[in-house]
């Protein structure tokens, strides 16, 4: 049987793709590497094409996960819809990370200085996903909260470490060959190994271990890049562990840094 045709609005799609025998894509655009629309049908036995009108994809990590269930590999196509995903007028998109099938966080040139990193991520939740949005402290402290309300020891350990992180290893970013070399795939894999150490911690409060590490080490090479004095992110990983009053970690994890 014939698939149906993906033409719409008198525009041929430069690629499509069947999926699964269920799904059928168009991909728009001058060229696979710049897809400025996605289209779709899907199997609908109760039309008489077999298939539904063509339909605006208006989720495009939606698409990934079809993508990912094909035994086909779209892993060129896939990076490239993930970077479409994340994709912000007049930002320069820097590097995506991909964390446990449920974050999709994506690093871009800043305004502060010529070497600042500005975070934006999108989550999974109840299968779908949230819109783009910023990592903020104060989340990222409630969150370590919880996990310490739950497992303290763990959670003292994993701020340690962190802690000893922020003393030994951060310094400014002061070239983008220093930028390139931090925004790089070694980065999520020294996350993922590192996670493995707190695994006591997992299901526990709302992020992963893996997503707080990779956005703690961001913020401080941010923090850092913007101010080399900078020491505000090592106060509240201290003021976390040490168990200060609530009101001194919101007023630390609030700020205004940027």
């Amino acid at each position: 049987m014939s698939l149906p045709s993906m033409k719409s609005r008198g525009l041929e799609p430069i690629q499509t793709l069947l999926i699964e025998d269920n799904y059928l894509f168009g991909f728009y655009s001058n060229n696979i590497s710049s897809i400025k629309e996605i289209k779709y049908r899907q199997k609908d036995g109760n039309s008489k094409l077999g298939w539904t009108r063509i339909r605006q994809c208006r989720d495009i990590l939606w698409t990934i996960e079809i993508l990912k269930k094909s035994d086909q590999d779209f892993s060129e196509l896939i990076e490239t819809l993930y970077k479409l995903s994340m994709s912000i007028n007049g930002k320069t998109l820097l590097k995506i990370f991909s964390v446990n099938g449920q974050y999709i966080l994506g690093v871009y040139q800043g305004r502060i200085s010529d070497y600042d990193l500005l975070i934006k991520y999108r989550q999974k939740e109840n299968g779908q996903w949230s819109q783009r949005r910023t990592p903020k402290h104060i989340h990222w402290a409630v969150d370590v909260l919880i996990k310490m309300s739950l497992e303290e020891n763990k959670t003292k350990e994993f701020l340690d470490f962190l802690i000893n992180y922020w003393s030994n290893n951060v310094s400014p970013l002061m070239s983008e060959e220093e930028r390139n070399n931090l925004l790089n795939d070694n980065l999520l894999n020294q996350v993922n190994n590192e996670a493995t150490q707190y695994l006591e911690l997992v299901g526990k409060g709302e992020y992963s271990v893996k997503f707080l590490l990779l956005i703690a080490k961001l913020l401080m090479f941010q923090e850092k890049t913007n101010l080399d004095t900078a020491y505000m992110f090592k106060n509240l990983l201290e003021a976390l562990k040490d168990g200060q009053d609530i009101f001194k970690i919101v007023s630390i994890a609030t700020h205004n840094r940027r």
